[in-house]
């Protein structure tokens, strides 16, 4: 793979294709055990998408390429049949009704094979969160220029191995470049979502994304944008951008990572948890308060 930025492969072929992503890292993160499960063992199952998570990629695709959505996602009408039951599909005897949902769903589902098939309810919901979005005057100069989706692969120098990441949104240089990634959240104020940035490793990604365009470019980028949307009604939204502290953290953490995944990919082991006897003790939100005070305990089951 050369180095540089692809804008027009597919997220199939990126998630597909070689290279050390954050999300791998994450995986690192727990044991190398846990990365070589999710994408070296040749048994592995494919990823099931959640209702939550197909809602929340429709949300993205019509924040960053609404023009494409079509392309991409197909509305189930308001007037097709109710999807038949696993027990209407075996049925040995079914009814005329059932008959014509199985039939109308096979040539639906047909016509539609390439394309993710979404509810008008969850359509209506996803697209009801992007509006209020793009209404905003900071989204839409965030998103004046630039283009969304490019995949992005460099060499790191320490270690040689090849790394990626698919920003969501990569603004073009004006005069520097910036990066923006969306982000599903239960609480978009500023702290909760610091908890959440620390909890699934977010300040990890600005600084791989960072690093990563500027390995590639040799254009160091101004900035690595956050957009927290809430999960929840009435689907609030905020900016953010990672400061100085995020990105040098994010910048440690990453380089222990990347040294692990490069030791195991050389040696070819993945090993998992420690092969030792440890003491384990309750976290310390968990201990109970020795100040003299009764403590009441609820055993309900």
């Amino acid at each position: 793979m050369e180095v540089g930025i692809y804008p027009h492969m597919s997220n199939e072929d990126y998630h597909s294709g070689p290279g050390i992503s954050k999300s791998g890292l994450d995986k690192i993160g727990i044991t190398p055990l846990h990365y070589w499960a999710a994408y070296l063992d040749p048994e592995r199952e494919p990823r099931k998408e959640t209702k939550a998570f197909a809602i929340g990629s429709a949300v993205h695709k019509l924040l960053l390429e609404p023009r494409a959505f079509r392309d991409d996602y197909a509305i189930v009408p308001d007037d097709a049949p109710r999807r038949p039951t696993s027990a209407q599909l075996n049925a040995k005897k079914p009814s005329d009704d059932t008959v014509f949902a199985i039939a109308w769903w096979e040539e639906f589902n047909s016509k539609n094979a390439e394309k993710a098939i979404i509810t008008p309810k969850d359509y209506l919901l996803a697209n009801k969160i992007a509006v209020s979005v793009l209404d905003t005057k900071l989204a839409k100069t965030i998103l004046r220029n630039g283009a969304p989706e490019q995949s992005v692969f460099w060499i790191d120098p320490e270690t040689g191995v090849l790394c990626k990441c698919r920003p969501d949104w990569l603004c073009e240089p004006n005069p520097n470049s910036a990066i923006l990634d969306v982000k599903t959240t239960v609480d978009a104020s500023p702290e909760g979502f610091a908890r959440a940035v620390f909890k699934y490793g977010y300040h990890r990604q600005a600084a791989w994304y960072l690093d990563g365009v500027e390995a590639a470019t040799g254009m160091t980028p101004d900035s690595f944008m956050f957009l927290a949307l809430e999960k929840t009604n009435p689907f609030a939204h905020a900016f953010y951008y990672a400061d100085e502290q995020m990105i040098e953290q994010g910048r440690i953490e990453n380089r222990a990572l990347l040294r692990r995944y490069a030791d195991c990919l050389a040696e070819d082991k993945w090993p998992g948890y420690d092969e030792k006897l440890l003491p384990l003790s309750l976290p310390r939100w968990a201990m109970i308060n020795d100040g003299g005070e009764d403590i009441e305990i609820d055993f309900a089951e």
